[in-house]
């Protein structure tokens, strides 16, 4: 839905082609979202047919017909409702890596700690290729140009969420280990549990 407006948006700065909307979108978001250009154009249809963007020019190409298209007066007032509102409740959290440890049965401890071991490299590895992008903008601190906001505070923030991932990873990593451990050494003690049992129905 935010993707919807999002280009919205770039076509109310802008009039566009929609195949230079993917590399603006990235530009805007300081790579840290997604965005392909087959979304691209799905969404840009639905906004036509929608009635809030319009065709205003075409050009040919190779492939056929290019064309530019604009937001309408109705596109712009959506988009200015959307910009305006507020979320009315904090976003569930949904992340698979939380059911595989609620589901998880006590032998499963060896494959969560490898899963967790490797979202923590994964996490690691996207938090250096930020820290690389982040050299290169403006920091959001310092930045007079609203072009340079969005990109350097969309990163920040981007960043900000690894880190806290990273170091919840961590903790579940060690509460694991110590189940673990609590777990075998129990399995060391069953025996002589047993033995004791047994010596006290005897005694008894």
């Amino acid at each position: 839905m935010a993707v919807k407006y999002a280009i919205l948006g770039l076509l109310i700065k802008e009039p566009s082609y929609p195949y230079e909307l993917s590399a603006t979108f990235k530009q805007q978001t300081g790579n840290a979202w997604e965005l392909n250009r087959g979304q691209v154009y799905q969404t840009v249809y639905r906004l036509e047919d929608e009635g809030l963007l319009e065709r205003i020019s075409r050009e040919p190409n190779a492939h056929g017909i290019k064309w530019i298209y604009r937001a309408t007066k109705l596109g712009k007032r959506e988009y200015e409702r959307w910009l305006l509102s507020s979320r009315e409740k904090v976003r569930p959290l949904r992340d698979d890596t939380l059911l595989k440890i609620a589901m998880a049965k006590p032998e499963d401890v060896n494959h969560l700690l490898r899963m967790i071991e490797r979202q923590e490299r994964l996490c690691a590895q996207r938090l250096q290729e930020y820290s690389e992008f982040e050299a290169t903008l403006v920091p959001f601190e310092e930045a007079c140009d609203w072009e340079d906001v969005g990109p350097s505070l969309i990163t920040n923030a981007a960043m900000a969420q690894l880190n806290l991932e990273m170091r919840w990873l961590a903790e579940a990593r060690n509460v694991l280990v110590r189940l673990k451990d609590e777990d075998r050494k129990l399995r060391k003690k069953t025996p002589e549990l047993k033995q004791y049992e047994q010596a006290a129905q005897l005694n008894g």
